[in-house]
Parts: C-alpha cells; sequence; structure tokens
C-alpha cells in the first residue's frame, strides 16, 4: 500500500482491523486472483505461438491444397473465427504478442514484477506487454478481466430510430482507447443529424 497517512497504515495494521474488515482474506485472494491472471498471460503466449504456426500453414501450398480438396475457401478472417472461434482482432493481437519472443515477454515479466514490489498497479496482460513493448507507459493500466478487458467507455448514444420513423435502432459506444462499437458510420451520422435538428 502506498500514500497512507501514519494513522491510516496504523489503523489497517490493527489486528481488529484485519478481521473485521477481512483484510487478510482480500489480500490472499486478490494475490489468487493476480497469480491466475499471470497464469493466463503465460497461457496466451504459447497460444499465439500455436497460433502463429497454424496461420503459416493456413498460407502454406499444403494448407491451400488441403482446403480445396476439402471444398474450402476460407479468408484469413474466416480462418481465425471458424477454426479458432476467435475475431481477427484477438487472433492478430495474440500472433502479434507470440511474436516479440520470450526474451522480451521475459523482459516485461521482469518490469512488472519489479513495479509490484514498488507497490505500483501494473497487469501482466496482453495488451499490457504489447503497449509497454512499443514504449507506452503502462503503470496503472486497467488489466485484462475475462476474456478480454472492457477499455473505459468514455461516450455512449442511443437512438430508438423503432419509435421516430421504425427503422432499425442505432447506438455508439467511444472507449477510453480511442476505439468505436456500435451501428455503422452512416447510421450514426443519421443519428446525429437527427439530434442536430432537435438541437436547432
Amino acid at each position: 500500500m502506498q500514500n497512507l497517512l501514519a494513522i491510516e497504515t496504523a489503523f489497517l495494521n490493527a489486528e481488529n482491523t484485519k478481521n473485521l474488515f477481512k483484510l487478510k482474506e482480500v489480500k490472499r485472494l486478490k494475490m489468487n486472483v493476480e497469480n491466475a491472471n499471470d497464469r493466463k498471460f503465460a497461457y496466451s503466449f504459447e497460444l499465439g505461438k500455436v497460433m502463429a504456426e497454424a496461420v503459416q500453414n493456413y498460407e502454406s501450398e499444403e494448407g491451400k491444397r488441403l482446403m480445396s480438396e476439402s471444398g474450402i475457401s476460407w479468408k484469413k478472417e474466416e480462418f481465425y473465427e471458424k477454426a479458432f472461434g476467435f475475431k481477427k482482432s484477438n487472433a492478430c493481437r495474440l500472433i502479434k504478442f507470440a511474436g516479440l519472443g520470450e526474451e522480451k515477454v521475459q523482459e516485461f515479466n521482469a518490469f512488472v514484477d519489479s513495479a509490484r514490489a514498488e507497490g505500483k498497479h501494473v497487469s501482466r496482460g496482453v495488451k499490457e506487454c504489447l503497449a509497454w513493448a512499443k514504449g507506452e507507459d503502462i503503470l496503472g493500466a486497467e488489466g485484462e478481466e475475462g476474456a478480454e478487458a472492457e477499455a473505459k467507455c468514455v461516450f455512449t448514444m442511443s437512438f430508438r430510430r423503432a419509435d421516430v420513423d421504425g427503422g432499425k435502432n442505432i447506438s455508439v459506444r467511444v472507449k477510453a482507447d480511442g476505439s468505436v462499437e456500435g451501428s455503422t458510420k452512416e447510421e450514426i451520422e443519421f443519428a446525429i443529424a437527427y439530434l442536430q435538428s432537435k438541437l436547432a
């Protein structure tokens, strides 16, 4: 713990505080969660290596022949989704992660261990490792939880178009990392135009 006043440190170190607020159990379970995330990180690296090899085989003459003989004509995106069960972005991220190589990943692990020893929060995740490898500051970054971490949503808009003209409802979400999810660009432009007409 860091940035604690002396009175706060004394309070948190008192046995009755630890017992009442379950501080020991929380700390133990927090460590279990971190350890599970650390294991997930290692498995993700192995998964990325195997997927990279599979993609090379997909692109090889033998892979093309095997698919052709079976009547399969998948584009790479379909291959990721149908063979691996991953969307293209997730598959590419794992493959890129594995492409960093074991030495770079071990450097990242050492960085995370060092930061944690200093009391800093840093997650051992695929996104964090890729960002760190690009030289980005990841201290205090939100870690991956579940299958994929959700970036913080900074803007949302929804338009119940069905109630206005019977059209398809429209929504958009912009996340802190700049990614945009939701309806098509044309639908969003329609929703914005509708909003502007009501603000005029």
